[in-house]
């Protein structure tokens, strides 16, 4: 009798899960100050699969697979972005170039009704598809609003939406960073059930996005190892890189992250350890000062 509880509970989730429409939307644009053009640079470079497609060709493997949705903007720039979305048969969106915001929520208004939004972004090619589809697993049989992944390294940590978030976005009163930033709001706001999910990686410090060339270097030696073996990407195989290559953590790990901060204190606490790896003592010194001031 209790395993034909559990089974039938089983069904229902499954069927549940089956029922819900999921979609993959990765923002994107060729304009890019640090790195121009990345999003369609081959990687690795002898390779000709640009980077965006291997966001694309990972998402294709996922259970949830339904829609692969390309968010970029009017720019001319970004017309190469419809012409690779036209190649790869995945669905475009170009709207406004400064609020993002708008364009997931003109997406799930075009496609409507939309129960969950997988975001991704076009700088983030390394995909561990089993864990994205477990966090979808996980925010479906939940009733959170938005769920977030971290432990991961930097660039393959996830969020997931339900897309009723994002539609009423319109009836808020948002900033510049707000719809910029797309998730900002959410995470900034206690009117959301929000579900952290938790991933260990001794790792977790890696830096495997893309902003600048030496991103591009470490990420790119990394897939040439993943292709060599035949392995797939993952976390795992990652740290698993890099305890074998332990002098590929020192090609991009000066890079500076770019980050969205509520107040001056935020920002002292991010910027004093790179002052000390900098060795700018006595600027390290004074803003550590004032750090402990204020919150005296």
């Amino acid at each position: 009798m209790l395993i034909n509880t559990w089974h039938k509970q089983l069904l229902e989730m499954v069927v549940g899960q089956q029922n819900r429409k999921v979609i993959f939307i990765i923002q994107a644009r060729m304009d890019s100050t640090r790195f121009p053009s990345k999003v369609l640079t081959s990687i690795p470079l002898a390779d000709e699969k640009p980077i965006l497609k291997w966001i694309t060709d990972s998402l294709k493997k996922s259970k949830y697979f339904q829609k692969i949705y390309l968010a970029t903007s009017t720019n001319e720039l970004d017309n190469e972005l419809e012409s690779f979305s036209k190649k790869e048969k995945i669905f475009l969106y170009r709207g406004s170039e400064n609020n993002v915001l708008s364009r997931f929520v003109n997406i799930i208004k075009r496609e409507k009704p939309i129960d969950v939004i997988a975001r991704l972004t076009a700088d983030n090619p390394l995909i561990d598809i089993n864990k994205l589809d477990e966090t979808i697993c996980k925010h479906i049989n939940s009733d959170a609003h938005y769920t977030y992944t971290t432990g991961l390294p930097l660039g393959m940590n996830f969020e997931i939406i339900n897309s009723n978030c994002l539609l009423n976005s319109a009836n808020l009163n948002l900033s510049h960073s707000d719809k910029e930033h797309v998730t900002l709001f959410i995470k900034n706001s206690n009117d959301y059930k929000k579900q952290k999910i938790s991933f260990s990686n001794e790792f977790n410090s890696i830096r495997a996005t893309i902003d600048y060339p030496s991103d591009y270097a470490f990420v790119s030696t990394y897939i040439e190892y993943v292709k060599k073996n035949s392995i797939s990407i993952s976390s795992e195989s990652i740290q698993d890189f890099v305890k074998i290559y332990p002098w590929t953590l020192k090609i991009n790990n000066q890079n500076f992250q770019k980050k969205e901060f509520l107040t001056i204190e935020d920002e002292i606490q991010e910027v004093l350890p790179i002052l000390k790896r900098l060795e700018f003592d006595k600027l390290y010194k004074f803003l550590k000062d004032k750090d402990l001031k204020n919150s005296n």
